[in-house]
């Protein structure tokens, strides 16, 4: 096992076949982490953007976003372990607070600064710390269709929590692949957008029942959301974000309008919602 993992270790992430290279032309970099490979895209050059994605998402929800801001940005996106192109080890750490060590651990190893970070889905837990811990390494937030704040209240959420906790949920992730081809068919504003063959680079992302733990430990991570909401609002001793530029929406379950005002009180966000149906950043 040890000379297995020294022999992945020691080569870089490479584009799998299944990828349209016209739809993605990005150039596939890797950084060694000790628990895996990641993969990410490093495009364009001058002030940087950092893109964190959720579930069941990797780099390529960002392609078109990438190649608009790439002329004028330095586009960053990676994919987490047990994501797209990165490497998904049995038996990993996939909770969203490792998911965050591990994009502090790459903000670190590229020495990114001034970040103006955007987060989506899952990844406002996983990349919101950076920003709580290093506030002055982060010049602007973008949040949308994300939480980190307590869902368990509302029954839209608590119900679907304690099912994938059982059998019946870790059957539907993990072997029906629920995350794909499920929820993100039912999730796309505009069906058109997402055609088969964008689709098709989701589902080969995630073929088979060993590589969607990820996908199943994030969907077990909402009960943990409210202590994210706490970090934010300074009560766990978390630096206050009061002076960084914030763009926030849609409203809706995940950003519910008692929070909008508080959110805009502890930064200087400017609430813009509803956005677009379908997502501006996604395909």
């Amino acid at each position: 096992m040890a000379a297995e993992h020294l022999r992945i270790m020691a080569h870089d992430i490479l584009h799998p076949t299944w990828i349209d290279r016209t739809a993605y032309p990005f150039a596939a970099r890797t950084f060694h982490h000790p628990e895996g490979r990641m993969h990410y895209v490093d495009e364009g050059s001058g002030p940087v953007i950092l893109f964190v994605h959720g579930t069941p998402d990797w780099s390529f929800g960002f392609r078109h976003v990438i190649a608009a801001f790439a002329p004028t940005h330095r586009c960053i996106v990676p994919d987490h372990l047990g994501f797209g192109l990165s490497d998904k080890p049995h038996g990993a750490n996939y909770t969203v607070a490792a998911h965050a060590r591990r994009l502090q651990d790459l903000i670190a190893h590229l020495g990114l600064k001034d970040i103006t970070l955007v987060v989506t889905d899952f990844g406002g837990g996983i990349g919101l710390p950076h920003a709580l811990e290093h506030p002055a390494n982060v010049k602007r937030l973008v949040l949308y269709n994300t939480w980190m704040w307590d869902l368990m209240p509302d029954k839209r959420f608590s119900g679907p929590t304690a099912i994938m906790k059982s059998w019946l949920g870790r059957f539907l992730y993990l072997r029906l692949g629920f995350s794909v081809n499920v929820m993100m068919p039912n999730g796309y504003g505009d069906k058109k957008k997402l055609d088969k063959a964008t689709h098709a680079h989701y589902r080969c992302a995630l073929p088979d029942t060993a590589s969607r733990a990820a996908t199943f430990a994030c969907v077990q991570e909402i009960k943990n959301a409210g202590s994210l909401l706490a970090g934010a609002m300074g009560t766990c001793g978390s630096p206050s974000l009061h002076s960084h530029p914030a763009v926030l929406g849609p409203e809706g379950p995940l950003l519910p309008a008692r929070l909008v005002g508080t959110l805009e009180d502890r930064t200087a966000a400017r609430y813009r919602g509803p956005l677009p149906r379908g997502g501006a950043f996604r395909a």
